[in-house]
């Protein structure tokens, strides 16, 4: 019989990061007991190319056989895998997947924007009861999932093709961009915000790399945090207007962040806007929190 605070592993394949968390339930909560992350840029040049890169794959794959190992060693017996839009998208996805299975023993599943949408909202909320209507957004590297809800049931959840690195290779040229190309950034994630069923949240929660820098970038101790209109107002002009190497070198920034956060902002930014948001949340946990809380719940380990 499985021991209820069994530590869960939940490795998280993305565009831009692969994460690896090791957590165990802790009477409604949950215990992180290894965190680890690497940028591998899965997604680079996946729009240009239909496939994933080989020297990407190379280096998430490395990263990912390390994880699975220090998960094991931290007591992780069940590891649940997800790969997410870089994978999704390329023609050679399922062919990493192979890959992986074969040197980790580790099979991920690569889910539908929807079902990401699904995990991000339980661990972006922690599996809790939401008081208001809320707008939860996970902006990752590939895709954005969008999810409207109230108490602990989403209204609908949808994952967008508006992730930082998509947006940066699709409409940032220069570095720092110019406002025209913000413009560009912003023009289009409205448009795909126009697709969705419509909502009226009161508040919004922001979870995934690009909010979880933020923070830094205004001098906080980082999430969970409240940003107001004034923050938002001064983070973009921060981030829009350094160069990836000055925001990466004054703000301790990896450079794969630093180089696709102007438009990650500018897409957050955007869809603040299009909710009429007056402040957002930003959320220290995520789809990586959503896939252990999952599975403990189907296995009667969650209350």
């Amino acid at each position: 019989m499985t021991d209820r605070n069994a530590p869960v592993g939940a490795l998280d394949i993305g565009s831009n990061t692969v994460r690896m968390l090791v957590a165990r339930p802790a009477a409604g909560r949950l215990e992180t007991l290894l965190d680890l992350g690497v940028y591998a840029s899965l997604g680079q040049g996946v729009d240009r190319t239909g496939e994933l890169q080989e020297e990407n794959q190379k280096r998430a794959l490395e990263a990912i056989a390390d994880f699975v190992k220090k998960a094991r060693e931290a007591g992780a017996g069940e590891i649940v895998a997800v790969a997410t839009s870089a994978m999704r998208d390329a023609k050679n996805g399922q062919e990493f997947v192979d890959r992986i299975k074969e040197v980790t023993g580790i099979e991920p599943h690569i889910i539908s924007g929807d079902r990401e949408a699904e995990l991000t909202f339980i661990g972006a909320t922690g599996g809790r009861s939401l008081e208001l209507e809320t707008v939860v957004v996970d902006l990752g590297g590939g895709s954005g999932e969008v999810i409207d809800a109230e108490a602990t049931v989403p209204n609908w959840a949808r994952a967008l093709p508006i992730g930082s690195r998509r947006l940066t290779e699709k409409f940032i040229q220069t570095d720092p961009p110019n406002a025209e190309q913000i413009v560009n950034v912003a023009a289009h994630v409205r448009s795909q915000l126009q697709t969705l069923p419509a909502a009226s949240p009161k508040k919004g929660v922001f979870a995934g790399g690009t909010a979880k820098v933020l923070p830094a970038v205004l001098g906080r101790p980082g999430p969970p945090t409240i940003l107001s209109p004034a923050e938002w107002d001064r983070l973009l002009t921060i981030v829009q207007g350094l160069t990836a190497d000055a925001l990466a070198k004054e703000y301790r920034l990896p450079g794969e962040r630093a180089g696709v956060l102007a438009a990650g902002a500018a897409a957050l930014d955007a869809i603040a806007e299009f909710y009429g948001l007056d402040e957002v949340a930003i959320a220290a946990t995520g789809i990586r929190e959503g896939m252990i809380i999952d599975l403990l719940r189907r296995e009667g380990r969650w209350w």
